[in-house]
């Protein structure tokens, strides 16, 4: 099995003190999917942006739970970015790709 290289740091394969690159990836790269196909708040990302005016977090779906927890253990990003309660800004999950993003470009040529 021929090892991916295009990473200069870190093989996509490796596992670093239970960090996975793929792993991570994989997850962001779901969780943008996600909000792109308005996947993220169970009422749909218009219904949330209102309740934001409104200073009124969203629900998440479950899925969207479930991908940000893991990427928030992969990561170990401080709460301060993404509440990983069942509701949150449209905002805060926004926030929370970019962070994830630049992260993950540290290992990127």
């Amino acid at each position: 099995m021929a090892q991916d290289t295009t990473l200069s740091l870190v093989l996509k394969n490796d596992v670093i003190t239970g960090f996975s690159y793929s792993f991570s990836s994989a997850l962001l790269r779901k969780l943008k999917e996600m909000n792109e196909k308005d996947q993220i708040f169970k009422k749909g990302l218009k219904n949330a942006l209102n309740d934001a005016k409104k200073n009124i977090q969203s629900y998440l779906t479950d899925m969207a739970i479930i991908v940000a927890v893991h990427l928030h253990q992969q990561i170990s990003v401080s709460s301060d970015i993404l509440d990983l309660s069942t509701k949150n800004f449209p905002e805060e999950v926004n926030q929370f790709i970019s962070f994830v993003e630049e992260f993950l470009a540290i290992f990127q040529e």
